[in-house]
Order: C-alpha cells, then sequence, then structure tokens
C-alpha cells in the first residue's frame, strides 16, 4: 500500500496546493536465477493498481501499471557455489540397537584379554629363548636342568672309518661320521695324526700298502675340505703289517686321532 502524488511537480503539501494525493497498491515478483559461480539471472515482475481517473478521463474505474526488469549479476568476490548435475541422496545411518552395542562391547573385551594372554605367552617364550640366544655357533653344549654348559667333544680315543673290501672310498656313512667328527671337532689349528690300515687276508703286502696310503689321501683331502690345516696332519700308512682287530672287514680302516 502506498500513497501517489499526481499534482505534476507542485508540492502537495504546499499552502493551497490542490489535493492530489491517492492510494494505490502494488505487487511484484522478484526471481534470481544462478548461472555459474559469479552470474546471476535477476527477473524482476511488478504492478500498480490506483484510481483510473487520477491519471486519464477515458479509462475505467481502476488503471493498472505493470513493470518488468531484467538484468545480470556479477559476484566478483569469493564463491562457494558448486553446480551439481545431480542431487546425492543423504543417508542418515540407523544407530545401533542396545543388543548391537552390547555384543559388540562384549566382542572387544574378549578380544583385549585374549591380546594380553598373548602378550604373557610371548613374554614368557622370549625369557625362555633369552639362554638360546646366548650361545655360539659351533660350540657343544649340555643342557640339563635348564642350563647350558659348553663342553668340549674331542674325543680320547681315535675315530676310526671303515673302507670296503679293496676299496679306498668313504661309503656315504662314513662320510656322515667323519663330518660330524669335523663339525665339532677340527679347525685351522687342530692337530691331528691319520693312519691307514689293510687287512691281511686280503692282496699282497706291497699292494696293501699302496692301498692304505690311497685310503689316508682320501680322509685328509676330505679333511681339508671341512678346513684343516694339512702343516697340522701327520700321515702314515702300515698296509697289512699292522692289525688293530680280530676280523679282516676290522682292519679295512683309518684312524684319525687329535694330539
Amino acid at each position: 500500500m502506498g500513497v501517489l502524488d499526481i499534482c505534476n511537480g507542485v508540492n502537495p503539501l504546499a499552502k493551497n496546493a490542490k489535493n492530489n494525493l491517492e492510494y494505490a497498491a502494488g505487487a511484484g515478483l522478484l526471481n534470481v536465477l544462478r548461472l555459474g559461480k559469479r552470474v546471476n539471472l535477476t527477473l524482476d515482475f511488478m504492478a500498480l493498481v490506483g484510481k483510473a481517473n487520477a491519471y486519464t478521463q477515458s479509462a475505467g474505474r481502476f488503471i493498472v501499471l505493470p513493470a518488468a526488469t531484467v538484468g545480470l549479476q556479477f559476484n566478483l568476490g569469493k564463491t562457494n557455489f558448486d553446480r551439481h548435475s545431480t542431487i546425492t541422496p543423504v543417508v542418515i545411518p540407523v544407530p545401533f540397537t542396545t543388543e548391537q552395542y552390547n555384543a559388540l562391547k562384549d566382542k572387544v573385551a574378549a578380544l583385549e584379554k585374549e591380546n594380553a594372554a598373548l602378550k604373557d605367552k610371548v613374554a614368557a617364550l622370549e625369557k625362555e629363548l633369552a639362554p638360546i640366544k646366548k650361545l655360539v655357533n659351533g660350540q657343544t653344549y649340555l643342557y640339563e636342568n635348564g642350563t647350558f654348559t659348553a663342553v668340549d667333544v674331542t674325543p680320547d680315543a681315535p675315530i676310526t672309518l671303515y673302507f670296503n673290501i679293496g676299496s679306498d672310498k668313504l661309503s656315504a656313512r662314513e662320510k656322515a661320521h667323519l663330518e660330524y667328527f669335523t663339525q665339532n671337532v677340527v679347525n685351522g689349528d687342530t692337530k691331528l695324526s691319520v693312519n691307514g690300515y689293510a687287512d691281511k687276508q686280503t692282496g699282497s703286502a706291497k699292494y696293501n700298502q699302496t692301498l692304505s696310503e690311497k685310503r689316508v689321501k682320501t680322509v685328509v683331502d676330505l679333511l681339508k675340505k671341512a678346513g684343516a690345516n694339512e702343516a697340522n696332519i701327520e700321515t702314515a700308512a702300515h698296509g697289512s703289517s699292522v692289525q688293530l682287530f680280530d676280523g679282516a672287514a676290522k682292519n679295512r680302516v683309518v684312524t684319525i686321532e687329535v694330539k
């Protein structure tokens, strides 16, 4: 609602001024459309309604004065406007029920208890393995009442390696016997005495002498491969002149003694 002045430029409040004030009513529609982040389209439609005889004598009782405004609005500052081709629906999570919450709470408590038990088990194993971590590789130990004691496994008596009749090659079993001996006893400083023999029931004395020498060489070569120093190895081949044991098979041997 408002008041219109139709006095054609004359001050309506002046003394003796003709009363040309008329009541009028207006209505409009304003809409802003976003064309982009910084450009808007403004549409403004309005209309004013008043007495028709205030403006013209040929009109009816009322007169309508429409107006329209179209323009572009530019935003030159910072904008947070983002245009989306589709609208993503908002997903509202369904809250846990009391039963679900309690079940999860119990499961977490059980896992925490299990984790604590595992930590205790790891600590116990670490304590049990602590003495083993201090052991020296290659050293022989005696384990008794939870304690490891280093022991010297150097044999007091010579070890004996047996050969087949007429052969200067060791069997797989005798090689394993020698390997165990070298791993636990032999190093570059070990002084050794190697003696070879043959049985007198087979072959001539000359043949047996040569055979015992070959047997000694076989063993010495294996000892050197295991780390023994040849300068620390004394050798002797006795052929069949010396019989250490009763029975032919027992005298087809090479003996190794740590000096």
